[in-house]
């Protein structure tokens, strides 16, 4: 059985999802939606709501592994760069596309 409970930030540049993903009696947080607008990207803001979403986690769900799959929506961005972005802030990246 899954069950899933999260959190989310949202601001008028960009929002983060996420969720306790319960299966087996194994427990992890998800993170399944950061959206930076193009306008702000490039100037730290992926990395701020980021930040403040492990903050919020590792103090609800302390010790849980939290996890991110490097996916993104758009064929702009670079997967290698956000895998390595991700991985610098101490989450485990579940799953990396690969590009066409």
């Amino acid at each position: 059985m899954i069950t899933t409970s999260g959190g989310i930030i949202e601001t008028t540049k960009g929002y983060v999802y996420w969720d306790l993903i319960t299966e087996n009696e194994i427990d992890c947080i998800e993170i399944h939606n950061l959206y930076v607008d193009p306008k702000y990207r490039g100037q730290g803001f992926a990395r701020t709501l980021l930040t403040c979403a492990i903050a919020m986690i590792k103090k609800q769900y302390p010790g849980l592994k939290i996890e991110i799959s490097a996916d993104p929506k758009e064929p702009e961005i670079d997967v290698t760069r956000l895998v390595k972005f991700y991985k610098s802030l101490g989450l485990f990246v579940y799953y990396q596309a690969i590009k066409k």
